[in-house]
């Protein structure tokens, strides 16, 4: 099978939106901060971009099947065997010039290379290598929105869909958060944040996860540091955009009831994360997508618009090959989208202010230079109350895309429940159909979204899938 996809070439640029808590009886005031700042990269680090690569069509074709766990496993470790086989010629001459690979990966034709600058141009001459870029650093892109004055989640939650006529609040289905971590450890609880309980309450362990929450598990990426334990905390109030549980003082996220699985992709409690950090948290989900039942993905991250960067191929690879839901943010500053994910396959969320249709003043909107409107879909992400690392007195109060994104994969989990026929395009297709009537266009893409009105046209099975072909497509690539 060939994997259609156009390939423009254009340089990464970084922004950042940075936390600053505090720890007052109140709800804790952060302050959101979009400024762009120079491109920063990993010293003596490099992505390589190979002519050819392990094909995908088996793991895509379980993932569809509804597979095994164990045998999407298989398959997994067969892609990681053949991988290491197709590049040990490769790691032969990286060692000449006096390198390391540091890991190649299957879910893109790519490797992660350390070697002295001065080597480089060597690199570049290695057979079968056609890109080599540096290993660039991203930031958290850092600002009650489930009522009916919003984006009405509530009522989808109250709806009973076609799983087992459940309520539509995400039960057995998974959200995979890329990011600084997740809180599993409350303070000196040593449990996860009461959020991550079913109904919010810790004394409820009759969650699958970690203390018997919801929390399926949190890891560590390729590149990244720590436990997976958040440092930060921008990871944990994004996962309690997308599933958090109503607790005393809090509002619940879209679907409250859905499982949640974390990939820290930072090395540092500023949040930055490597670019091959953030594809490797792409390949760990791709490769459990069956065992953890995960229907979509959020990375709240600053990026590239050149959907040739490896983050930005991993994170395509991710949502085409495994039917995941991935979800990005527009972006903090504005007009200027230079620092804003690809997210070709994904859907980009913009930020509009609480109770309003209003596009939020730092929200990325405009055209890349691929011809991609930003964003696809709007969603608050303006003074959102979420979950505070470490409390369970206090919560988080925080602006920026970075919540617009996880509110959209959360809402996109909601419709994966209400219908399990529905796949990832067709929910896509579903969440930006059902948007807020007369909110399409002025930086809002496709318009606000509206959950209750998508879970209904997934239950009346408002959607169908279809191929199209082309004899000139811009390049092919074996998935």
């Amino acid at each position: 099978m060939k994997y259609k996809h156009a390939l423009p070439l254009f340089p990464a640029v970084l922004a950042v939106g940075m936390l600053r808590s505090q720890e007052p009886a109140q709800p804790v005031a952060v302050v959101q901060g979009p400024a762009v700042v120079a491109p920063q990269v990993v010293p003596g680090e490099y992505l390589v971009q190979h002519a050819s690569g392990v094909s995908l069509t088996a793991l895509r074709d379980a993932v569809y099947a509804k597979a095994s766990a164990d045998d999407v496993d298989r398959i997994v470790a067969d892609l990681v065997q053949k991988v290491e086989q197709e590049r040990e010629a490769f790691v032969r001459d990286v060692e000449a010039l006096g390198g390391t690979v540091v890991q190649n990966y299957w879910i893109v034709e790519g490797s992660h290379v350390r070697l002295d600058a001065s080597k480089v141009e060597g690199l570049r001459r290695i057979a079968g290598v056609v890109r080599v870029d540096p290993n660039w650093i991203h930031y958290p892109v850092l600002a009650t929105s489930t009522n009916a004055s919003n984006h009405n989640s509530d009522a989808a939650n109250v709806t009973r869909g076609l799983t087992n006529n459940q309520l539509v609040v995400g039960t057995d289905l998974t959200v995979a958060i890329l990011d600084t971590g997740l809180d599993a450890a409350m303070g000196s609880s040593g449990r996860p944040h009461r959020s991550f309980y079913k109904g919010g309450n810790p004394s409820n362990t009759t969650g699958a996860g970690i203390s018997g929450s919801r929390m399926l598990g949190r890891f560590v990426a390729a590149g990244a540091s720590g436990t997976g334990e958040d440092d930060n905390g921008h990871g944990s109030a994004c996962a309690s955009c997308s599933a958090g549980a109503s607790w005393p003082g809090n509002d619940a996220g879209f679907a409250p009831d859905a499982n949640i699985v974390g990939w820290k992709v930072s090395a540092s409690s500023n949040g930055g994360a490597s670019t091959s950090a953030i594809a490797d948290g792409f390949q760990q989900t791709l490769a459990n997508v069956t065992r953890y039942k995960i229907v979509a993905a959020n990375n709240s991250y600053s990026g590239s618009p050149s959907m040739t960067e490896m983050a930005q191929q991993a994170a395509d690879r991710c949502a085409y090959v495994g039917n995941v839901n991935v979800c990005v943010p527009a972006g903090n500053s504005s007009s200027n989208i230079s620092a804003t994910q690809a997210g070709y396959n994904a859907l980009n969320a913009g930020s509009i202010n609480k109770n309003s249709t209003t596009r939020s003043s730092f929200s990325g909107y405009g055209t890349q230079t691929t011809g991609k409107i930003i964003p696809d879909i709007a969603a608050i992400g303006a003074s959102l109350n979420m979950t505070n690392k470490d409390s369970e007195s206090t919560v988080l109060r925080a602006s920026g895309t970075s919540f617009s994104s996880p509110s959209v994969a959360g809402a996109a989990v909601l419709v994966r429940h209400a219908n399990p026929l529905v796949t990832a395009l067709e929910a896509k297709a579903l969440l930006l159909r059902n948007t807020r009537t007369g909110t399409m266009g002025s930086g809002l893409g496709s318009g606000v979204l509206q959950a209750d009105l998508a879970v209904n046209a997934a239950i009346r099975g408002e959607f169908t899938s279809g191929k199209l072909s082309s004899t000139t497509p811009f390049a092919d690539h074996s998935v």
